[in-house]
């Protein structure tokens, strides 16, 4: 019996774990850090396969943005750290290709996460998948499919 987790990292993020019959999401902006890594040192003793998206900022975000976001990926990196999990960074064109999901010409972002949101809810239908749950899911399913 395994666990998987997917860690979307940044503020509109959150992490999905599924267990063997169940699965989880959580908005990051609807816990706070402590909640975060109280979650990640309860879930450590399951051993969970771990993968967060290797993201980074974009230029024109500015610097304040770039920084915040940088930060929340680094506490979630030490929280994992703290907790004991081991963990492996996957990028976005790496998990989204497992799924064929590529942005598709003229589509706007919002279009692509609607999309990325609707293949979450069709894999995961007992849950109400949100835009911050829909790539945790989808990045914890991917690390189930690769270790399974």
């Amino acid at each position: 019996m395994s666990t998987f987790l997917g860690i979307d990292p940044g503020a509109n993020g959150g992490m999905a774990v599924i267990f063997s019959h169940d699965v989880d999401a959580y908005s990051f902006a609807s816990m706070s850090m402590y909640q975060i890594s109280d979650f990640l040192e309860d879930i450590s003793e399951r051993n969970p396969y771990t993968l967060i998206e290797n993201v980074h900022s974009m230029p024109g975000q500015g610097v304040a943005s770039s920084f915040t976001f940088g930060h929340g990926f680094g506490m979630l990196e030490g929280f994992l750290i703290g907790a004991g999990i081991p963990y492996d960074r996957v990028t976005p064109q790496k998990w989204q290709k497992g799924y064929g999901l590529y942005k598709l010409p003229g589509e706007s972002h919002i279009a692509k996460k609607n999309r990325h949101k609707a293949l979450a809810q069709e894999l995961f239908p007992t849950l109400k998948v949100t835009h911050a749950t829909a790539d945790a899911l989808l990045i914890a399913e991917y690390c189930r499919r690769q270790n399974v």
